[in-house]
């Protein structure tokens, strides 16, 4: 069994309003496939529910919830023990402060407080990691915007 470490990033300005610099780091132990045979790597994934209106916003002046849920790709088994944790930024990652966790195992809801200011935007910052030992570490810059 081995431990590997993948970092791909994107960062697309022009096109994209949202979500337009991410960087994803994946911790994940793995051993070789049996010759002949094909092996699904435990990457861990995060998908985010941001409470945003149709224009991809929230409204600046108010804390709100943002639930998270780290999984496998499809064809492996839920992650067990997961531990989540949530940073977030008001200056596009400039400076970090947690947010508060409610919740346990692999689905949790982080409490933004308020923050920024209207047209600014909200810069999200996610670590998991299961009893495995597998990790995840997300970034998302410009993750929503405020309004």
């Amino acid at each position: 069994m081995s431990v590997r470490r993948g970092e791909p990033g994107t960062e697309i300005r022009d096109e994209w309003l949202w979500g337009s610099a991410t960087e994803t780091v994946w911790e994940f132990r793995s051993d070789r496939p049996l010759p002949g045979t094909r092996a699904l790597l435990p990457l861990l994934q995060l998908d985010y529910a941001p409470p945003t209106d149709l224009c991809g916003t929230v409204s600046a002046g108010h804390p709100h919830r943002l639930p998270v849920t780290v999984r496998q790709q499809p064809g492996l088994p839920a992650p067990r023990g997961a531990r989540i944790t949530v940073d977030v930024s008001f200056d596009e990652g400039l400076s970090w402060r947690a947010a508060r966790i409610n919740g346990t195992g692999r689905e949790v809801v982080a409490t933004i407080a308020a923050g920024g200011a209207p047209g600014g935007t909200v810069s999200l910052r996610v670590r998991a990691r299961d009893t495995a030992g597998n990790a995840i570490e997300q970034t998302v810059l410009r993750a929503y915007g405020l309004r």
